[in-house]
């Protein structure tokens, strides 16, 4: 399988070597399309172990949306629908600019 989609890495268990931490970066850095980046989330501070300036390069951050000014976007690009059965509106979810 290869997840090409991936935007969000956690890590939440110790990483064992070089290559497996290396092999967890990596699903984020494949290209998909409308992806300009992703996200490391690491609670277990894997990068203190494993890190390799040569390979890792310098951190890039993504910019800001053009419209909200927001990193990530948060514009509403249209609200939900209310539920059919309460009528209450649930919350929007996240919205990326692409």
């Amino acid at each position: 399988m290869d997840a090409r989609n991936i935007r969000n890495i956690v890590l939440m268990r110790p990483v064992n070597s070089m290559i497996e931490f290396k092999q967890i970066i990596g699903r984020g850095t494949r290209l998909f399309d409308g992806k300009d980046y992703f996200t490391i989330l690491d609670f277990v501070r894997a990068y203190e172990h494993f890190n390799d300036p040569e390979w890792d390069g310098e951190p890039v951050a993504p910019e800001p949306c053009a419209r909200c000014g927001e990193t990530p976007c948060v514009c509403l690009v249209s609200p939900p629908e209310p539920c059919e059965h309460c009528g209450n509106r649930p919350p929007p979810p996240p919205q990326f600019d692409r």
